[in-house]
C-alpha cells in the first residue's frame, strides 16, 4: 500500500506539472495531499510560498480554532480558560513562547531518500527532490 501511495503521489505531481511551475495548479490542494501522505510529520508545506501559508492557515481542518490564536503581545491572564487564570501560568506561557522558533526551509535536497532507511515509510517531500518549495515547522531553543 505504501508503494502505491508513492506512485500515486509521483503521478499526481507529474500530471499537475508542479515541477515546471504551471500556474494553473491548485497549490493548496497539492499541499493538502502532501500532508495527507506524511501525516506523522508536523510541518506545513507550501507550493505557493508565504501567501499560500496564510490561505492554509485560514482553511485549517486540523484545528479550526487556529483563527482564534492570541498574538503573544495580547496574551493576558483573563484570556486563559476558567480554572487556569493565574498570573504565574501566564508568565510561564510567555517564557516558553520566548523559546519557540519558526523553522523555514525553501529547498529539497536532490539527495533526499524515498523512504526512511530500513523501512517502507515515506520520507517527507521525497517526490520534490531537487525542487524549490517552502516547508515550515516550529521548534524550541534547547541549548545556547
Amino acid at each position: 500500500e505504501n508503494e502505491l501511495n508513492i506512485l500515486t503521489m509521483e503521478r499526481y505531481l507529474h500530471e499537475t506539472s508542479v515541477k515546471t511551475n504551471n500556474s494553473s495548479v491548485d497549490t493548496l490542494a497539492l499541499a493538502r495531499q502532501e500532508r495527507e501522505m506524511n501525516r506523522n510529520n508536523e510541518i506545513e508545506i507550501s507550493y505557493g510560498g508565504e501567501a499560500d501559508l496564510q490561505r492554509q492557515f485560514e482553511a485549517c481542518e486540523k484545528n479550526p480554532g487556529h483563527l482564534e490564536f492570541i498574538p503573544f503581545d495580547k496574551l493576558s491572564t483573563e484570556l486563559l480558560p476558567i480554572g487556569y487564570q493565574e498570573d504565574e501560568l501566564t508568565d510561564f506561557i510567555k517564557s516558553l513562547s520566548n523559546l519557540t522558533v519558526r523553522v523555514e526551509v525553501r529547498y529539497v535536497s536532490g539527495n533526499r531518500p524515498r523512504t526512511y532507511p530500513g523501512s517502507k515509510r515515506l520520507y517527507p517531500c521525497f517526490s520534490d527532490s531537487g525542487m524549490e518549495m517552502m516547508r515550515v515547522g516550529t521548534g524550541w531553543v534547547y541549548f545556547v
